[in-house]
C-alpha cells in the first residue's frame, strides 16, 4: 500500500514538473516572442542573447568583438564572392576550399530567390568542404526582405525542429552569428567571423532564427 502511495506521489510531483516546464517554454518561446541567452551552447563566451519580441527580432545584449554588425552593397557582396571563387572548386553543389585560410561569403536568401536558404559561391545550401585545421572567415550578409536570418555552425544532424537552436551545440568558438536585420533598400545586414576549423567530421551550418532550419535553412560543412 505504502508502495502505491508513493509511486502515486512520484507521478503527481513529476506531472507538477512537466506544467511548470510547460509554462515556462510557453512564456519565453510562444508566439508572443522568444528569448534564449546563447551561454549554454556557445563555446566562444560571447554571452549574447537574442529575441524575436512581438515578431520583431533583435539582438540583446551583445558583447563580442568576433560579432560585430556591419553592413554591405549587393555589388560588394557579388565582388566578395568572386574574388572567393577564384580559390574554390565547384563540383555540382559542392564548394571545396583550398588552402589553410577558407574565405567563404554566405547569403540568406537574397532577393528573386524566395525560400529559406544559403547562397554560397552562387550555390543553393552547398556543401562546403575545408581542410583541416583551417581558419575558417564567414561574411555573412542577409538579403532577405521582412526576415532576420543568423548563422550558426553546428554538431546537430537534420531534421530540425523549429527551435532548433535549443539544441544545436556550436561546433567551434566564435562559429555563431546574431540574426540581424533585414536589407534596407540596397543595404544588406550582416557580420564577418573567423574561427578555427572544428575536428575532422561533418558539421551543418544552419539559421538559428525558429523554424528557419526546419524549413530548409542548412547545409553541411565536412571538415577533411
Amino acid at each position: 500500500m505504502r508502495r502505491k502511495h508513493s509511486i502515486l506521489i512520484v507521478a503527481i510531483g513529476s506531472a507538477i514538473i512537466l506544467l511548470v516546464l510547460g509554462a515556462m517554454v510557453l512564456l519565453g518561446f510562444g508566439n508572443s516572442g522568444w528569448f534564449l541567452n546563447r551561454d549554454r551552447v556557445n563555446p566562444s563566451g560571447t554571452g549574447n542573447s537574442f529575441g524575436d519580441m512581438g515578431g520583431r527580432q533583435g539582438m540583446m545584449g551583445s558583447g563580442s568583438s568576433n560579432n560585430s554588425s556591419q553592413t554591405f552593397t549587393p555589388q560588394e557582396l557579388q565582388q566578395l564572392a568572386q574574388k572567393v571563387a577564384k580559390g574554390t572548386t565547384v563540383n555540382g553543389n559542392t564548394v571545396r576550399y583550398i588552402g589553410p585560410h577558407a574565405e567563404i561569403v554566405a547569403v540568406g536568401a537574397p532577393p528573386g530567390r524566395p525560400g529559406m536558404f544559403w547562397q554560397v559561391d552562387g550555390k543553393v545550401n552547398p556543401t562546403i568542404i575545408v581542410p583541416a585545421k583551417s581558419q575558417i572567415t564567414l561574411v555573412f550578409a542577409d538579403g532577405d526582405p521582412g526576415q532576420h536570418h543568423g548563422w550558426e555552425l553546428t554538431t546537430a544532424a537534420p531534421p530540425y525542429p523549429r527551435m532548433a537552436m535549443m539544441t544545436a551545440a556550436v561546433a567551434s568558438p566564435g562559429a555563431f552569428i546574431m540574426p540581424v536585420a533585414p536589407p534596407s533598400g540596397s543595404t544588406w545586414h550582416g557580420a564577418t567571423i573567423t574561427f578555427a576549423a572544428p575536428s575532422p567530421g561533418t558539421y551543418y551550418y544552419i539559421c538559428p532564427v525558429p523554424g528557419h532550419a526546419q524549413q530548409g535553412m542548412w547545409g553541411r560543412l565536412i571538415v577533411s
